[in-house]
């Protein structure tokens, strides 16, 4: 059976700088990252209860998310995403992330990678 994911919860446009990248000079220098973060959840209670224990803080993901970007010393996005989505502690089980890449790589403009948790 496949899951309806009914709720969405986006945070856009997070501005970090990090040293992920394939390139020597991304590795060295670093670049800034602009990330969107989509938790796709089922039903969230707090849509009811009104209460934060029962959604996603975003405050917290901020940070999380922040300190793990931050920290990354990762050739690939893919495995920057997986760290990210790995750190979720919600009833959320799939992420996109997707990230503005740096100056280093001017061909794609945009990159994602989706995981979905079982």
């Amino acid at each position: 059976m496949k899951t309806a994911w009914t709720d969405q919860i986006k945070l856009e446009g997070l501005v970090f700088f990090s040293h992920v990248g394939v390139l020597p000079e991304e590795k060295q220098n670093g670049q800034e990252f602009v990330i969107d973060v989509t938790f796709y959840c089922r039903r969230l209670a707090a849509t009811a209860t009104d209460l934060l224990a029962q959604t996603i803080d975003y405050g917290q993901a901020y940070q999380v998310i922040r300190q793990i970007v931050e920290s990354a010393r990762f050739d690939l996005i893919e495995r920057l995403a997986v760290r990210v989505v790995l750190s979720n502690e919600s009833d959320c089980q799939r992420w996109t992330l997707s990230s503005l890449l740096g100056p280093a790589d001017g061909l794609v403009p945009r990159a994602s990678h989706t995981r979905a948790i079982s």
